[in-house]
């Protein structure tokens, strides 16, 4: 599975976005300071990702959030597509090496408060 990603910087206050294969990986490697861009800005935090079957198709999407250029629209989806279901965020559980989806977690989290 490929991954389109959204991380930001604090200190730089900027948004980035790339594809991987790997996400925490790519995250490791953004805030050791591989890349001229995302260099400066350590420490970054993944903010947004969804998921896609091969890289092509995780290409054609970061062209399409790229060719945007604008910050509203990257905040339009982290407003709108954080914790629902639909979403394609995820998240790797500890000592796993599977996705899961935030919204399925937070659901599991809600029933389990109910009980």
């Amino acid at each position: 599975m490929w991954f389109i990603y959204i991380i930001h910087s604090e200190k730089l206050d900027k948004y980035y976005n790339g594809i991987t294969e790997d996400l925490e990986w790519r995250l490791e490697r953004h805030n050791q300071g591989w890349g001229s861009f995302t260099k400066g800005g350590t420490p970054w935090k993944l903010v947004y990702s969804e998921q896609y079957p091969t890289k092509h198709r995780a290409l054609m999407r970061e062209g399409e959030i790229r060719s945007k250029k604008s910050r509203k629209f990257i905040e339009s989806l982290l407003k709108n597509n954080l914790f629902s279901p639909g979403s394609s965020q995820h998240i790797r559980l500890k000592g796993s090496h599977s996705y899961v989806p935030i919204w399925s977690i937070r659901q599991t989290l809600l029933l389990i408060s109910f009980i």
